[in-house]
């Protein structure tokens, strides 16, 4: 089917730290920013102003706390992949089956298999597609490395995946107007 390779280093971990936090820490950090940022929006339309300076400080309170948390996620990942490897680099390799996801780390000689169903997250990057499961695992999917990009979104979004039905209409149009460049 499909199969890419390439190198990991700091510098694209430091591009997806975000992704480092657990999907379902994302999702809450999210709810919860938006919600306090709606309900202060909400008491500044009445003029409510203590309850608005309230809700302002705890979504920002929750800004911060997230970009802590992708902080400390990042630097636990940079920390592990020094011991690791030694060095500032991985060779990674994904290979797409009928059933599952075979991501190897070639530094490590470590091995993962990760179905379909497991995906959550589908996030086009410049130079790759990130695909992340459930538990937190990423898939590097080398862009260079694929002849027909839009071929294998296709592909990807044939598979059952768990991710949103307007997450992978939108990465179907990204994909489209990326290739017309």
């Amino acid at each position: 089917m499909y199969q890419t390779s390439g190198f990991v280093n700091r510098d694209l971990l430091t591009q997806i730290g975000g992704y480092f936090i657990p999907y379902q820490s994302r999702m809450v950090f999210r709810v919860c920013i938006n919600l306090f940022v709606i309900l202060f929006f909400g008491f500044i339309c009445v003029l409510k102003l203590l309850p608005a300076a309230i809700m302002l400080a705890i979504a920002i309170f929750f800004v911060r706390a997230r970009g802590k948390a992708q902080k400390r996620c990042m630097e636990a990942t940079l920390l592990q992949l020094k011991e690791l490897s030694g060095s500032a680099q991985i060779r990674y390799s994904s290979k797409f089956n009928k059933q599952e996801i075979q991501a190897v780390n070639h530094t490590t000689n470590s091995r993962q298999s990760i179905p379909y169903a497991e995906i959550v997250e589908m996030v086009l990057r410049p130079d790759l597609f990130l695909l992340v499961s459930k538990k937190g695992e990423l898939i590097f999917v080398f862009r260079s490395m694929l002849q027909d990009e839009n071929e294998f979104v296709r592909f990807l979004c044939s598979q059952k995946t768990k991710v949103w039905p307007i997450q992978k209409l939108r990465l179907k149009v990204l994909t489209k107007l990326s290739s017309r460049k």
